[in-house]
């Protein structure tokens, strides 16, 4: 039988494509690149680079990052700057023809830019991609409807009601006389239906060049799932298989707002079940590999819940700053407003936010003495949002150059209307991730019950370990119980992974060693009652969870969630009393604003 190539070679001839000297000349060209590479081969010794998918010459490599701590990078941007890119991002061109509608938001943002004041989670995002490009970094952001964003609220991208040209405010923070001198540019486009091939190219984008957010959004968090197999076998994974570095970032919405099973849930539980941290091992104090100063350094991935828009904003420039990259998964629910002193110098990324009704726990918190360039840190004032602090001896830090907004010197006049008891005679310690922490809050409050602390894990992974630790030793020996607290099911939500790890953080603390304590987890342990929600028809209560932790959320659940809002709107009902009566299952008296009245 005649080899195809021969065949091949005789149509060229034939054809006079080619002559008998070309062939020849082709031919020797290869078999002599196959030879010389042969007889290298028996010399060559490969190095760690050859791994790479791309050579990110100014980057340390894996190899170097496994041996070597970085110093962490400050994200906070002085007040000048700030407004400068806040107005301009929410600014177009006189003769531009804003829809009516969108003509009042956009002047919305611009006077809480100007005032400093009720910030919301679009204008912090627009900072924070301006205050990036201004850096000299590229931004890029993909995904279904990105350019208006799924819920009407980012409008990154205006049309032109009478000529339907387009204008993208932050490709022009470039001005005379402004403190913005050059740019990069920003690159914002709408993707098809098919987040698997978007996703795909997104992350090979991140990979090519590190000074750069590249950013993928699902519509919904639910429709992540369509990419799964770029998220298992590539952004989680890639590194450790390959070195396959990336700090692509996933923006997940997620949230319950009774939109049924296919529009709540990003799949929280999938993102960390992916995460290759170990729950039962304490972070070593230190700048030493496996030490807690390193957590992101040699994590696989991140995954973030923010509560607050300026942590939002400080999340998306650390992935920027960083002299490495990690992916990230950031799941998100625009439920908060800021002040803009949380976004200034020194302000930073919290990954836990303290009770915001009590001084800061974590004043005199440092994880690595010897060496606190290494350490990420938290905020001088990490009780965010400012507005919400309303403790009369315990009022906010804003830092001096900064204006005191309107809703916190507000709050330093009038006398609060609910107060806390003080840290020593609080009882219940409540950990939550996401919105939830608001409709806590607001039902804590509108319930006047005074002996209970709600704490925010803004970020799942890496685990907050120390920080929790400190936070229920400031609790001391009157607490009874800590609880996680979430809207999703048993089964999904951060429940499974926040459990051991923060079990990890409980066993560390001075209140566990006590004997005091000992006596009453002995008692919880006793007071056990399977059956989830659906007691409150027996009559029962619910405390279920762990010996240490006990959890209050919605019961276990193949489906995301309900699809009948009835269902929902119980549900909702039952696990904040879960939350907030230690496991009593009790029906609202009324309802004010959609929160719960339980007395």
């Amino acid at each position: 039988m005649t080899p195809v190539a021969e065949k091949y070679i005789q149509q060229l001839l034939a054809e006079g494509t080619v002559t008998e000297a070309d062939v020849k000349e082709i031919k020797d060209k290869v078999w002599n690149i196959l030879e010389k590479n042969y007889a290298d081969s028996k010399t060559y010794k490969p190095t760690p680079k050859e791994w790479l998918s791309s050579d990110w010459a100014d980057m340390k490599a894996p190899i170097e990052l496994s041996a070597e701590g970085v110093p962490s990078q400050a994200t906070g941007i002085p007040l000048n700057i700030l407004q400068h890119v806040g107005v301009a991002g929410s600014s177009y061109p006189p003769n531009f023809t804003v829809h009516p509608n969108l003509t009042r938001i956009l002047k919305l943002r611009e006077k809480t830019v100007v005032e400093g004041d009720e910030i919301d989670w679009a204008t912090a995002e627009s900072m924070a991609f301006g205050t990036i490009l201004a850096e000299g970094n590229h931004v890029r952001l993909s995904g279904q409807d990105v350019e208006r964003g799924t819920f009407s609220q980012r409008h990154a991208l205006l049309n032109d009601q009478k000529t339907e040209e387009r204008y993208v405010p932050l490709n022009h923070l470039v001005s005379a006389g402004k403190p913005v001198a050059s740019q990069s540019q920003f690159t914002v486009c709408n993707s098809s239906l098919t987040e698997f091939g978007c996703l795909g190219f997104e992350l090979g984008y991140s990979m090519v060049n590190p000074h750069q957010l590249v950013m993928w959004e699902a519509q919904f968090g639910d429709f992540a799932n369509n990419a799964q197999c770029i998220i298992d076998q590539f952004i989680s994974s890639g590194e450790q298989k390959w070195l396959q570095r990336s700090g692509l970032t996933m923006l997940l919405p997620h949230g319950y707002d009774g939109q049924g099973p296919e529009h709540s849930s990003a799949r929280i539980e999938r993102y960390l079940q992916l995460c290759d941290q170990d729950p039962y091992a304490l972070p070593a104090y230190g700048t030493g590999k496996g030490s807690y100063a390193r957590q992101h350094q040699e994590c696989n991935m991140q995954v973030i819940y923010p509560t607050v828009p300026s942590n939002y904003f400080h999340a998306l420039r650390r992935q920027v700053k960083r002299e490495f990259r990690k992916p990230v998964d950031l799941l998100r629910h625009p439920s908060a407003k800021s002040a803009i002193a949380e976004f200034g110098p020194g302000t930073r990324f919290q990954r836990l936010i303290p009770e915001v009704l009590h001084p800061n726990p974590l004043r005199e918190f440092n994880p690595c003495p010897e060496d606190m360039s290494m350490w990420s840190g938290n905020s001088p004032e990490p009780r965010i949002p400012l507005a919400l602090v309303q403790d009369p001896a315990n009022p906010v830090t804003i830092a001096a150059d900064f204006p005191i907004p309107a809703s916190v010197a507000k709050n330093q006049q009038d006398k609060p209307d609910f107060t806390l008891l003080p840290p020593n005679q609080i009882k219940t310690v409540i950990f939550c991730s996401g919105q939830v922490y608001y409709l806590l809050n607001r039902a804590r409050a509108l319930n006047t019950l005074r002996d209970i602390a709600i704490v925010r894990l803004e970020q799942l992974n890496p685990f907050p370990f120390y920080e929790a630790r400190e936070v229920i030793d400031f609790y001391g020996e009157s607490l009874q119980e800590v609880v996680y607290c979430q809207e999703e099911a048993m089964n999904s939500g951060a429940w499974s992974f926040v459990q051991p790890r923060l079990e990890t953080a409980i066993k560390a603390t001075k209140w566990y060693q006590s004997d005091n304590t000992q006596q009453t987890l002995r008692k919880f342990g006793e007071s056990f009652v399977g059956g989830g929600l659906d007691n409150y028809y027996d009559g029962k209560k619910s405390v279920r969870g762990s010996a240490l932790v006990r959890y209050a959320g919605r019961d276990v659940s193949a489906a995301p969630s309900t699809g009948l809002k009835k269902q929902h709107l119980f549900e909702e009902k039952m696990f904040v009393s879960e939350a907030l009566l230690g496991g009593e299952l009790k029906m609202p008296v009324e309802m004010e604003s959609g929160i719960p009245r339980f007395f």
